[in-house]
């Protein structure tokens, strides 16, 4: 029997479980961790002679830093890297059906971008319609708070996208604000960013599979 090992799968295989490992690191942030940065800035302030409401300021700085802050960072770098994982997959069976079917014109040269350019050549070349696949909304919306991240880091979001968003993915997904209202920032949870890998991972099966196929009939 002979075992093929594909590139492209390889390759989404070994981006995904990194995803995957720092998904259960959001889940579960390492209690060892906090426990020894807390336990550092007690030294220090030992160290230093901090008067108490001194160092309590530091400790609700700190705290709010490991709470909130460094969960939020692994979600948007989980959300951002995971669109990016898409895009390429999306791009290389795109490739790939263009390659070995003989297409007249490569992906790269439609107007639309990202994940959409992709979809659209694959779909357009009759190799596999991504669009149609349960997990695409959920791809779109992965893009839409890709796109806040990178390009607002996390705020100015609009009303309307806020509000469809917290209705799709309530409890899992918030735009939230402070007490004064002057700022406001997207809150992503675990859960969800746990949801998009498995929709990513439905879609990028799925379509890898189709384009496999349509390609071994062109072939043959």
């Amino acid at each position: 029997m002979t075992i093929s090992f594909d590139p492209i799968e390889m390759r989404t295989s070994q981006r995904l479980a990194g995803v995957r490992a720092l998904v259960c690191l959001l889940k579960d942030l390492n209690p060892a961790y906090v426990e020894r940065k807390q336990a550092e800035l007690q030294r220090y302030a030992m160290d230093h002679g901090l008067e108490a409401e001194q160092y309590f300021s530091e400790r609700e700085i700190l705290d709010i830093e490991l709470e909130f802050r460094l969960p939020q960072i692994i979600a948007f770098a989980i959300a951002t890297h995971l669109h990016s994982i898409l895009e390429a997959h999306l791009r290389e069976c795109a490739k790939r059906a263009e390659e070995r079917m003989n297409l007249p014109s490569g992906p790269d040269e439609l107007k639309d971008r990202g994940i959409k350019r992709y979809a659209t050549y694959l779909s357009r070349s009759g190799v596999y319609d991504a669009m149609k696949h349960e997990a695409w909304q959920a791809a779109t919306d992965l893009r839409a708070i890709r796109n806040l991240i990178v390009h607002r880091a996390g705020t100015d979001i609009k009303e309307k996208d806020a509000k469809r968003l917290n209705r799709e993915y309530e409890k899992r997904f918030a735009y939230l604000e402070d007490d004064t209202g002057w700022w406001k920032e997207v809150w992503v949870s675990a859960d969800l960013c746990e949801l998009f890998a498995d929709k990513v991972e439905a879609l990028t099966k799925n379509c890898l599979a189709a384009v496999n196929s349509a390609t071994r009939r062109v072939k043959s």
